[in-house]
């Protein structure tokens, strides 16, 4: 009996967690560029069993993504959907320049993933260094509370890789929870 109820109430806690998941992309789903109203690919991805990629698509006028791999593996992105520009580097000075070039007064969206975000494993130390630029520049950030953030659910992703306007593709990532 009670391995019953143990396996139910684990069941549940998977069920509700995959919902809060599905909740949290719903804003934005997780579709291809023509069904979304901005066509401003920014990610593409592979799921499990697929054959064609799908996009995850930009709906505010700019966004960024801080992805925080570890020591050597940082890549930050910078997106401008009014000039269709996708910048990124993995240089945090640069990203920092970039930054400082976005017009004044405007509203920048994180983009966030389900689980582990993005900027997973940021120092304060850079966080507080980019919060400083964006004030400097009367730049409002939305918040992670903000029912218009964005978050792109990579459950049951095979791979993914953001786009940018550089030359060189950047070769899919492997999903990792």
């Amino acid at each position: 009996m009670l391995n019953r109820v143990f396996l139910g109430l684990a069941l549940g806690t998977l069920a509700l967690m995959a919902v809060g998941c599905a909740r949290d992309a719903a804003p934005t789903d997780v579709a291809s560029p023509s069904k979304q109203s901005s066509g401003f690919a920014i990610i593409e991805f592979t799921r499990e069993g697929g054959q064609q990629p799908d996009f995850f698509c930009l709906e505010a006028k700019y966004g960024y993504i801080v992805d925080w791999k570890g020591p050597d593996g940082h890549a930050f992105y910078l997106f401008d959907r009014p000039r269709q520009k996708r910048f990124m580097t993995h240089d945090w000075t640069r990203f920092l320049e970039e930054v400082r070039r976005l017009p004044d007064g405007i509203e920048i969206q994180p983009v966030n993933k389900c689980g582990a975000p993005f900027e997973y494993g940021m120092p304060e130390k850079q966080l507080a260094v980019l919060d400083q630029a964006l004030k400097a520049k009367k730049i409002r950030r939305v918040s992670a509370d903000d029912p218009d953030k964005m978050t792109a659910c990579f459950c049951e992703l095979k791979a993914y890789r953001v786009l940018h306007d550089a030359d060189a593709p950047t070769p899919p990532q492997p999903v990792t929870p």
